[in-house]
């Protein structure tokens, strides 16, 4: 890992990516660990709702709002972090409607945004889009586990269903 490190030196965004199972969210906990324990102000963001990141930092659950690593679950681990490390999930439809709040001159003009049939369907369809990549992701990392349930998400059938109640 020191390689990963003093590559990411002097770098204040990494970004891991890669197909399912390959150790993402182990990496990037393990890289905000350590920028944490070093004295860094650290934010590990997940697309993932396997909540595998909450459960690598001992956290009940993310949402789309950081939260703070609590002090005890370092002491736990017999660390004492010199920084902070903050984690997140992040809802694609949440992100739309909150950027959507921070940048509309006013109120009325959100909520004809909000209620604007083709922003209805974008923003759904991009939250369905990340579901479908999260369940191809672990039906591909956990092809060889035993007795595991492949997940799915019709895709198609949720957009058809937005769009026919939409008209």
């Amino acid at each position: 890992m020191g390689a990963i490190l003093d590559s990411l030196a002097g770098k204040r965004i990494a970004v891991c990516v890669g197909a399912g199972g390959v150790g993402k969210t182990t990496l990037a906990a393990a890289i905000g660990l350590r920028r944490a324990l070093d004295g860094g102000r650290v934010l590990v963001c997940t697309i993932d709702p396997a909540r595998r990141l909450a459960a690598a930092l001992g956290l009940e659950s993310l949402g789309n709002f950081e939260a703070r690593v609590p002090a005890h679950k370092f002491a736990a681990a017999g660390l004492a972090p010199r920084g902070q490390l903050h984690a997140m999930m992040l809802d694609v439809k949440r992100t739309w409607d909150d950027l959507i709040a921070r940048h509309a001159p006013d109120r009325h003009r959100q909520e004809r945004i909000y209620q604007n049939r083709i922003y209805q369907q974008l923003s759904s369809a991009l939250a369905g889009l990340s579901a479908r990549q999260s369940a191809t992701a672990n039906n591909i990392a956990n092809i060889n586990t035993p007795n595991y349930r492949a997940q799915t998400v019709s895709f198609e059938s949720a957009l058809a269903a937005s769009v026919h109640t939409s008209s």
